[in-house]
């Protein structure tokens, strides 16, 4: 009975996420390696519901109405949503589907489609769709294919930018705000400074000040030159 009640709860998911992006984008932004906690806005919901239209029109076979550019900040799940969990749920309601995605630069793009693979692996979306399965001849980051004749390849304009990178660690030349004023980060570093910092708390979703509970600095690594 408990299986079968766990199977249950899975194919209801399931068939709610197939019906929708929004509420796939709800149930699997756990999957995504290093999304943390989302912090849902109607900015969100317009990407969903944009993102959604464009897709059934092509699984329809419809022409496009337009083509749609969202031009946001860095920083506002632009890549999480459109390519991480878009391609993973364009499987889920036409497995067939051949996916081609890029970026400035090649890390990113491999990184982006390497995240959406590992969420199309999670234990939650084989659950969820059990028919989904990467063929074992095609997996690698830059280009894997399903059993059921879909594929993502990615491709890029190259580049060195870092632009679509969010890191926990920051240069040293950073200025945050202090309850002394803007302070580069490095001299709090260096001089181990014990003061207050106004950061975002993910909590309460709420701006407050807090203490500095650590310093780290990353040790400085040789720069070397290699002749050919």
């Amino acid at each position: 009975m408990a299986l079968s009640l766990e199977l249950n709860r899975y194919q209801l998911l399931a068939s709610i996420c197939r019906d929708s992006f929004e509420s796939f984008v709800r149930a699997f932004w756990e999957c995504v390696p290093g999304a943390g906690k989302v912090v849902w806005n109607w900015h969100i919901e317009m990407f969903c519901d944009e993102f959604e239209i464009i897709v059934r029109r092509i699984v329809a076979g419809l022409p496009k109405e337009y083509d749609a550019i969202f031009n946001e900040p860095p920083g506002t799940s632009k890549s999480t949503i459109f390519s991480i969990l878009g391609p993973a749920w364009c499987w889920t309601i036409a497995p067939w589907m051949r996916v081609l995605t890029a970026s400035n630069t090649d890390n990113l793009v491999l990184d982006l489609s390497n995240k959406s693979r590992t969420v199309i692996k999670s234990e939650k979306f084989r659950k969820c769709f059990p028919d989904i399965e990467i063929r074992e001849d095609q997996d690698t980051k830059g280009y894997f294919a399903n059993t059921l004749g879909g594929d993502r390849l990615t491709c890029t304009v190259a580049g060195k930018s870092p632009v679509g990178f969010h890191a926990h660690c920051f240069p040293e030349e950073t200025n945050i705000i202090t309850e002394l004023g803007w302070k580069p980060i490095g001299e709090l570093v260096r001089n181990k400074q014990a003061i207050k910092v106004l950061a975002f708390d993910h909590g309460t979703e709420q701006v407050r000040w807090q203490e500095i509970i650590a310093h780290y600095q990353n040790p400085a690594q040789w720069l070397c030159r290699v002749w050919f």
